[in-house]
């Protein structure tokens, strides 16, 4: 038997590749496409793995192997409405707590502020909350703070009311003391701003932050 030397991907007959397992293809200029691919033994390799994971499939689904395409998108769905589901509800009992928190407000020197950490919460939840308790707090001066950790990330939202303005106190200004804590950044309004960080373990500090801005105001 005479052996043949090759070079770089050229071989005298397809036979010499085998079995060939397609993972990839891409353009790499004009009219020129890169493929990639496992031959040989690799290939079967690859092959008889995905012949294992369609079977793991179909017995963790309870359904034909041609089925599993369709009943993973179908689960993948009823995920998706169930975590939606699960946030709608969240923001409720988040904002159903509103009352309660006004009633808890401390009083930083003649203003009344609520510092909430909320928990997991999306920033949109966070601002319904803070207009919410600024609402309850009517013509008194009044600042709420809501923070929340959300996909991993810290968000903090400010309100202030127009009597808690005069005493020259900004949402604004009081989202960047908080940011400063955990680690990011943010702004806004003087009635209403908010931010984020890095930290989300700092949200408890950021919202002390916020507590003593409020009460250094008249320092």
């Amino acid at each position: 038997m005479v052996a043949r030397a090759l070079r770089g991907t050229h071989v005298s007959s397809t036979a010499e590749i085998g079995t060939v397992a397609l993972m990839s293809e891409a353009s790499v200029g004009s009219g020129n496409r890169r493929v990639e691919a496992l031959v040989g033994l690799d290939a079967f390799k690859h092959f008889a793995a995905e012949r294992t994971l369609v079977s793991q499939l179909t017995e963790m689904l309870k359904v034909p192997a041609d089925q599993v395409p369709d009943r993973i998108a179908s689960t993948l769905s009823k995920l998706r409405e169930a975590e939606r589901e699960l946030e709608r509800l969240r923001g409720e009992q988040l904002r159903a707590a509103a009352g309660q928190l006004a009633d808890q407000a401390v009083d930083a020197d003649g203003v009344s502020v609520v510092a909430h950490h909320a928990g997991s919460a999306t920033g949109d939840d966070l601002r319904q909350l803070v207009m919410d308790l600024r609402q309850r707090f009517g013509s008194r001066a009044a600042v709420a703070a809501a923070a929340g950790e959300s996909k991993g990330r810290p968000v903090v939202v400010i309100g202030t009311t127009e009597a808690a303005r005069e005493e020259g106190l900004s949402a604004g200004d009081l989202v960047k003391v908080a940011c400063g804590v955990l680690g990011g950044g943010g702004g806004g309004k003087p009635d209403l701003a908010q931010g984020g960080g890095q930290d989300a373990s700092a949200i408890p500090a950021a919202l002390d932050a916020v507590v003593a801005a409020v009460r250094a105001r008249s320092a």
